[in-house]
């Protein structure tokens, strides 16, 4: 793991629970970002997740709903879980997971 200047040091775990969240709950759907898993709740996670209930994710551990976690495919495997986290802008953790899968993707096979 690396964190860059500025990164909070919460982020070593944020990025981890990101990658754990996209594999683990991300199949479900077939989802391969947490941002398509936002995008599908719609307006209301709560309401779609049932955050606010004790049965919730919400309750779970290592559960992340904030964009930055990619699964890693070969072909239509998973392999894997990327989380990213201490970028400046909100898009710019799933960019940065994505470029992370992009340099590593002719090593996957």
């Amino acid at each position: 793991m690396l964190r860059g200047d500025g990164a909070h040091a919460a982020s070593f775990d944020l990025a981890s629970d990101k990658a754990y969240t996209v594999v683990t709950i991300g199949a479900t759907h077939n989802d391969d970002s947490i941002s398509a898993m936002v995008k599908r709740m719609g307006a209301n996670p709560t309401a779609f997740w049932g955050l606010a209930n004790a049965g919730g994710l919400g309750k779970l551990p290592r559960v992340s709903l904030i964009v930055g976690g990619l699964r890693i495919k070969v072909g239509n495997e998973v392999v894997g879980g990327i989380g990213v986290s201490g970028g400046p802008g909100i898009d710019d953790d799933e960019a940065c997971a994505k470029a992370g899968i992009d340099k590593i993707s002719a090593h996957l096979k």
